[in-house]
């Protein structure tokens, strides 16, 4: 099976010996190949979840918010795997006056309106897209009991993602690959985000008060993918060690910095089927390689 993979983005690399530094990307295109066969059952992996939180340099609760984050993630670890999305429709997504960065992204706001139907407030945070009670948006003191749940989810799918940089070529290839450790005939997308840790800005905390120097992580910087959905998985149906590899050659905006050796890259699978858009798998990787 064939496909073009239409860029995104480009990273337009300088690094001079080990030195770090927020570059620019640039455009391109490249045919690549995907493939499908079926191999063994794979043993399934544990479930990993996917919590994506709206965040926002401005918003005075949102610090509070990232410390219940590190909690989390060091009972869960890997396990949990935090995007933290600057929207542009809500004002206190909106950058401190002052700041170094403007987290905001268009995709990310496209994600904040057409899969979870509008920023209700901030902090909230989306887990794995599964509505719990009425809402896909929580606050952080349903996180906990949510990512709980989530944890033991059996979804038949074990996925992975690996990222080769090219600094010299200014590219790099993104290899996705879904093992089916059970039989699936439902509609599913892939999902491919570029987030950044080690960024340090202006923060507004809960008394007001701006930090000079606060830590970032996690912020989503791209969707590699079609927004806001991702990608139609083929084929359509999967019988159980149906493997589906699938690559994509990525370029950021010229809009874009980012310093890929604080880049991570986020791969996961959604439910496509009408009404539902659960994520059924994550993983993630290094944007610059192991």
């Amino acid at each position: 099976m064939k496909k073009i993979v239409l860029l995104s983005s480009a990273v337009v690399l300088l690094l001079a010996s080990c030195k770090e530094t927020d570059l620019p990307l640039i455009g391109g295109s490249k045919t690549l190949n995907d493939t499908t066969y079926v191999a063994s059952v794979e043993t399934p992996q544990a479930h990993n979840v996917l919590l994506e939180e709206f965040t926002g340099c401005s918003c005075s609760n949102c610090p509070a918010a990232h410390d219940v984050i590190n909690s989390l993630l060091t009972s869960y670890g890997s396990q949990l795997i935090p995007i933290g999305i600057h929207p542009k429709s809500f004002p206190q997504g909106d950058p401190y006056p002052g700041s170094v960065y403007d987290f905001r992204t268009d995709k990310g706001t496209a994600i904040g309106t057409q899969i979870y139907g509008g920023i209700a407030g901030m902090p909230e945070g989306g887990i794995d897209r599964v509505v719990y009670g009425t809402s896909l948006q929580l606050t952080k003191d349903k996180w906990p009991s949510a990512i709980a749940a989530r944890t033991s989810v059996a979804s038949g799918i074990n996925l992975y993602v690996s990222s080769h940089y090219n600094a010299a070529a200014a590219t790099d290839t993104i290899a996705v690959t879904i093992a089916y450790t059970q039989a699936n005939s439902s509609n599913q997308n892939i999902n491919v985000a570029i987030v950044e840790d080690s960024l340090y800005d202006l923060q507004e905390d809960q008394n007001l008060v701006v930090d000079s120097n606060y830590l970032y992580t996690g912020v989503f910087r791209d969707l590699v993918t079609s927004v806001p959905s991702g990608n139609v998985i083929s084929p359509a149906i999967k019988e159980a060690g149906r493997v589906v590899k699938l690559y994509y050659l990525y370029n950021v905006s010229t809009k874009v910095l980012f310093n890929p050796l604080h880049c991570r890259v986020v791969a996961f699978v959604t439910d496509a089927s009408t009404g539902a858009i659960d994520v059924l798998q994550t993983t993630q990787a290094p944007f610059a390689g192991n």
